[in-house]
């Protein structure tokens, strides 16, 4: 039998200037180098997030002069994001191994806005990158899985449940459901990571919601891949309204801010 059928052919990483890196020109990156500075996990994002369709893609090269090897500033999209998986992971746990009641209803609908707009991203999110994927559209895949995590799940969900998690079992079932979705999504392109925090995500008691079929196993490489039960979830109304909450914050932030 073929090993495999299809074969991707990535894009030609260049410097800054449009050069092929090479070891003359002293324009090129040592892998070794980036892993040992940023992340096994960092570049491997970063890497996937590069990968467009086009026949070549730049990577501005500079010298770290207190290690005295070539790094880039690309990089650093994908150690801040290792960082922030690993702290708002953190922090989702541990609020969901302290909270103060259990037994949630998984079958139930969420009723808060919150709550039914973070999984309407959620389902839009796994949709995206199953297409992402299957047309080798790597870059797509990356940038999705970036602002479902950063942008609705850090900066909007995590903080707006914060005075209601702890009293909601709903909600906490929600949580944990999006978290493990997250990190199952994530566990192709950041790893090790994923990997790390899986067992203490899979040993929650909190059940996941049953609107996502999430399946068990006790290694993230093995987990199979979100499955949405409830496609009804997909809520463009309950978008649009969480959407002007959304701006009604940030210009309260901006006024306070400017005062």
């Amino acid at each position: 039998r073929l090993p495999y059928n299809d074969v991707f052919i990535h894009a030609m990483i260049q410097d800054g200037d449009g050069r092929k890196m090479s070891k003359s020109l002293g324009n090129g990156v040592d892998p070794r180098d980036i892993i040992k500075t940023k992340g096994t996990d960092a570049m491997r994002f970063t890497l996937a997030h590069m990968t467009t369709q086009t026949q070549d893609v730049r990577m501005p090269v500079i010298l770290d002069k207190e290690l005295g090897s070539n790094t880039s500033p690309k990089f650093e999209i994908g150690k801040r994001l290792c960082n922030k998986l690993w702290n708002a992971s953190r922090f989702a746990l541990t609020t969901l191994s302290t909270v103060e009641t259990t037994g949630a209803d998984t079958n139930s609908k969420p009723n808060r806005l919150i709550d039914r707009w973070i999984m309407s991203r959620l389902c839009k999110a796994i949709n995206e990158c199953e297409a992402s994927v299957s047309e080798y559209q790597f870059n797509n895949y990356a940038q999705a899985m970036y602002d479902l995590f950063w942008r609705d799940f850090c900066d909007w969900y995590l903080e707006a449940i914060k005075p209601t998690i702890k009293n909601d079992p709903v909600q906490q079932s929600i949580l944990r459901t999006v978290l493990a979705t997250i990190h199952r999504m994530f566990q192709p392109i950041i790893p090790f990571i994923t990997e790390t925090l899986h067992e203490s995500i899979e040993n929650l008691k909190v059940d996941p919601h049953s609107s996502i079929n999430l399946g068990t196993t006790k290694i993230a490489a093995h987990a199979p891949w979100p499955i949405i039960n409830d496609t009804s979830l997909i809520d463009d109304r309950t978008e649009s309204n969480f959407d002007q909450v959304r701006e009604l914050v940030t210009a309260i932030r901006e006024v306070r801010a400017s005062h």
